[in-house]
């Protein structure tokens, strides 16, 4: 009596199609992870520069409290020697800021795209009652900062 010895050599085709789905999951988790992680960085930047604009408004005395008025601190405060800029947005552009009155000012972020806008509108409605009036209007992140609330 003979033994029949049947070797198989390769892959059948249902273990490619596994391999292949297998490297399309991981592929589609590690784009996804990608994003999330862009995205909280993007929403970090500008809770950065938005924080530096408070810290710089109140180490110099506060908006209304030492004579400083929100356009004083537009001109003055916020700029660097010679009036040139230095706030520089996260995503390019210069963040402009507006006095509305002595105690207020709205501050304008460039190039921030919507959903990084909306997280960051999240986080500093629950960090600060003096932020208000928020806008993502086109590509630029809006708010306004009163010293009063």
């Amino acid at each position: 009596m003979q033994k029949s010895i049947r070797y198989r050599l390769g892959a059948t085709l249902l273990e490619v199609m596994l391999v292949l789905a297998i490297i399309g999951l991981i592929i589609l988790m590690s784009v996804r992870y990608y994003q999330s992680a862009s995205t909280s960085n993007q929403v970090e930047a500008v809770l950065e520069a938005v924080q530096s604009i408070t810290a710089t408004s109140e180490n110099i005395g506060g908006i209304g409290t030492l004579g400083y008025t929100a356009s004083q601190l537009t001109s003055t405060a916020l700029k660097g020697v010679g009036g040139t800029t230095i706030l520089k947005g996260p995503f390019g552009g210069t963040i402009t800021v507006t006095g509305v009155s002595a105690t207020t000012y709205t501050v304008t972020i460039p190039n921030v795209v919507a959903q990084p806008c909306g997280g960051a509108i999240v986080k500093l409605r629950a960090s600060n009652s003096k932020y208000t009036g928020f806008s993502c209007a086109g590509t630029a992140l809006s708010y306004t900062y009163n010293a009063l609330n």
